[in-house]
Order: C-alpha cells, then structure tokens, then sequence
C-alpha cells in the first residue's frame, strides 16, 4: 500500500481535549499527534482515560472542549463514517465484523464500501488475503475462527479501504505471544507504508516494543510522552503504571509493506 505524499499537514491531532460525564472529568486537556509512517501507543492504566480518547478520535464521541483534526481539517462534529472517507480506519476491542461471513466475504464488504474500480477491488482483497495470511482460512465462517485469526481478518478489514491513518484498540487482548509477535511484525509493516497508527493495549510490554513513541496517562492528563525507552525510565511511569522491575526486549521487525 502507498502511503499519501506526505507535508507538514499530514496528521491526526487532537489538541486540548476535554471530556466529562456529569460531575466526573475523564479526560483533561489532552493532546496527541498520530504521523504518517509512525506508531505511537496510547498507554495508562485501566480508567485513565484512553477509551474515551479513542471514541473522541474516531468521532464515536465528541469532546466538550478542544478539537480533533485530519490532515489539517477540523473534524471534531465529524462523525465515524465521514472520518471513514477521510481516510481514517478503526478496529475496535470488541469484535465488529460479520461472524455468519466467511474472511473473504467480510474483506470483500469493506472493499466494495471505499472502491468503485472491480478490479482495484480484487485486487485488495487477495493483497489482504495473502498478506495477513489468511487465505488458508478464506472460506470459513468468521465465528468459527480462533480469536487470533479473527483479530487478523478485523485488522485486515479496516485496511481494505487503504486508510491513512489507522486507530487500534486492543489488539492483543486474548491473542497468545507468538501471535502478538506476528501481528506486531504486521502493524509495524502497515506503518512502513505510509499508514500512521495509533493503538492502545493492556500489554504493555508488547506496546512498548512495538511502537515508535508512547503517551502515558493517568486519570485522564498525560503524564509522560516521548520515545519508549524515555518514558520507560520515568519514576511517574513506574509508578503509576509499569512497576519498578518493568524491562522490554528487542522490537518487532517488520515484515514487507504493502504495496497495491
């Protein structure tokens, strides 16, 4: 997949989001940058805030006071389908796709939304077929897949349409190590394209070695931003959020990027 030709506008922003439920602020005057070509992880533990930034960012939810924007475009009262069509891809935590269709059938919905061109079509979804390695697996039912093999068919999903900027919530939950290693090799080669990606995920451990820079948060502001190894060192991070005795190993190599 080729990435857009990239400038100083090329970017996912949201700048000085605020958002509270009643009495109760959740997320307090947060910033983030998601750039073209990089990983940047959205980490924090459990209620700091990172679902809620997510949902602003995709446009499931609005902020009460800041703004997200998409190369440069005010996009904050946009919803998730416009934000779709501007270029943005979502793989939620929870499984969205259509369990009574098979992995080709789901990739072939998702190709038909974002191009008109049948055989750019065709094209894409026998890339992402082969690519994610799923073609062993093309003509089952999604539902009777092992989590891991669904999480690649969701992922390839959201790629199908060739977003710019893909938003990943989770991605490893429930998957076993050698499939984090495998999917983490993927996520860094979509990036290698062109894609700029944002994900957040419960393993820290395997964020960190995956991804190019980290935002830490802790109830809702963040506490540290910067490259892993950094933000690693920090005692506020240690001690909020990875523990004194927390180390990462080598980072994921990636495998070939896409090229359509």
């Amino acid at each position: 997949m080729t990435g857009p030709t990239e400038s100083e506008g090329w970017r996912l922003a949201g700048a000085g989001l605020v958002k509270a439920y009643g009495a109760r602020v959740v997320v307090s005057d947060v910033s983030i940058l998601v750039r073209p070509r990089e990983i940047t992880g959205l980490l924090g533990p459990s209620g700091s805030g990172k679902t809620t930034i997510f949902r602003m960012l995709t446009g499931l939810e609005r902020p009460d006071r800041g703004l997200v924007s998409l190369d440069g475009r005010d996009v904050s009262r946009v919803a998730l389908d416009g934000r779709a069509r501007l270029g943005l891809g979502y793989v939620p935590q929870a499984p969205s796709l259509f369990p009574g269709l098979t992995a080709e059938e789901n990739l072939k919905i998702a190709a038909e939304a974002r191009h008109t061109d049948p055989a750019l079509r065709k094209r894409v979804v026998g890339m992402m077929l082969a690519w994610f390695g799923i073609e062993p697996t093309r003509n089952v039912r999604l539902g009777l897949l092992s989590g891991g093999q669904r999480k690649l068919v969701e992922i390839a999903y959201a790629v199908c349409p060739l977003p710019r900027y893909l938003l990943l919530d989770e991605p490893f939950t429930g998957l076993d190590p050698l499939m984090v290693a495998a999917l983490s090799a993927r996520i860094r080669a979509i990036a290698a394209s062109g894609v700029g990606v944002l994900l957040t995920d419960h393993k820290a451990r395997a964020a960190l070695e995956l991804v190019d820079s980290a935002v830490v948060l802790q109830d809702g502001r963040v506490i540290a931003a910067g490259p892993p190894a950094d933000v690693i060192d920090m005692p506020r991070v240690r001690s909020a959020f990875l523990g004194d005795n927390f180390s990462v190993g080598e980072a994921a190599p990636a495998e070939g990027a896409m090229a359509v």
